[in-house]
């Protein structure tokens, strides 16, 4: 089905209150605070989204073919982000 797009929504949270920065597919970034979310439409197939919060970057592969739903956790600067992918 060429063409068909999906919506990707990102959810972020941080205990510290840290921003997270995304970049989906090399394009723009949209800088997030904890608590909001993002929603974008996207092309069927594969995408890359870049999540960064401080010193961590987490570069995550994405092959969408539904809704998608990414939540995204920060604890602190010093632990990995965390993400949990549904569709």
């Amino acid at each position: 089905m060429a063409g068909k797009e999906h919506k990707l929504t990102i959810n972020f949270s941080s205990t510290k209150g840290y921003p997270m920065r995304v970049m989906i597919d090399r394009s723009a970034a949209k800088v997030m605070k904890s608590g909001e979310s993002y929603s974008v439409s996207l092309a069927d197939g594969a995408h890359e989204v870049m999540l960064s919060v401080s010193i961590r970057k987490k570069p995550v592969l994405l092959d969408l073919h539904s809704d998608t739903v990414m939540d995204v956790s920060a604890p602190d600067v010093y632990s990995a982000l965390t993400v949990d992918i549904r569709n």
